[in-house]
């Protein structure tokens, strides 16, 4: 791996600028050290896999103690920004789990609804599938086949949600645009126990299954516009399945749900 920590200074250098005074509001010195650091993360001036400079450094040339530093440093690591390399330092994180956890989150604190959560994947995961067919490589086509030879077999509920969770998650991924590979992950999160108790009906696992195997089919064959038509009828058919269910129960479900997949 190449070690970009002196580039890294450098950008330090002229994008970072001391902390001269504490912070007069309710927002601590560790809060602006974050958000300096994400800004940098975020506006593409600190890349994946960029190492930062020691901690002794760079908290010199903020101004502020190692402490402070460091808890900036951990909060960051807990959003998925960075990671902490033993031995090696602090790098920028190639990774959205954390990213997509904290959306999570923020729409669980909304009161985001059941029907505003389904709108949402009927309104994405169509062009999701479409763009998938068009852009997915052999690697990930062949890790989309894994995944779905896992949901044909799994037998316990919860563990065969996980799978499907990875199975969607993976399409978005396989269309090369990484919004659509963060925006997927919140509402599969947030509906993770309404579509545990959905696939726990006698029958709803096999169905979805057949579902799952033409969309399967579509990006196989790279016909974008059967792998749209595949998922709409998917996500269409897995609403309907569920809609008694949705009605008596999609608020409590929601309220009580994890911040995990």
């Amino acid at each position: 791996m190449v070690d970009r920590s002196c580039n890294c200074r450098y950008k330090l250098d002229q994008m970072v600028r001391p902390i001269s005074a504490r912070p007069t509001s309710a927002r601590s010195t560790s809060d602006v050290i974050q958000d300096q650091l994400l800004g940098l993360v975020t506006g593409g001036i600190l890349v994946v896999d960029e190492r930062l400079p020691a901690e002794r450094e760079l908290a010199q040339q903020l101004g502020i103690s190692r402490t402070t530093l460091r808890d900036a440093l951990r909060s960051l690591e807990q959003s998925g920004v960075l990671e902490s390399r033993q031995g090696a330092g602090w790098f920028v994180r190639h990774s959205t789990d954390g990213l997509a956890q904290n959306l999570a989150l923020h729409f669980r604190l909304q009161d985001i609804t059941f029907g505003q959560l389904v709108e949402a994947r009927r309104a994405i995961e169509p062009i999701i599938a479409a763009l998938a067919a068009a852009r997915r490589t052999e690697a990930e086509m062949d890790e989309i086949r894994g995944i779905f030879s896992v949901l044909l077999e799994e037998g316990d509920h919860e563990r065969w949600v996980q799978s499907d969770y990875r199975f969607h998650a993976t399409i978005a991924r396989a269309s090369h645009n990484p919004f659509f590979a963060i925006a997927v992950q919140p509402a599969l999160t947030l509906l993770t126990s309404i579509r545990t108790e959905v696939v726990s009906r006698p029958g709803a696992r096999n169905k979805s299954n057949r579902e799952h195997a033409a969309v399967v089919k579509a990006l196989e064959s790279r016909d974008a516009r059967a792998a749209e038509l595949a998922m709409i009828q998917h996500l269409r058919l897995w609403t309907e399945r569920g809609r008694g269910l949705f009605a008596a129960t999609a608020q409590g479900l929601l309220s009580g749900l994890d911040a995990s997949p």
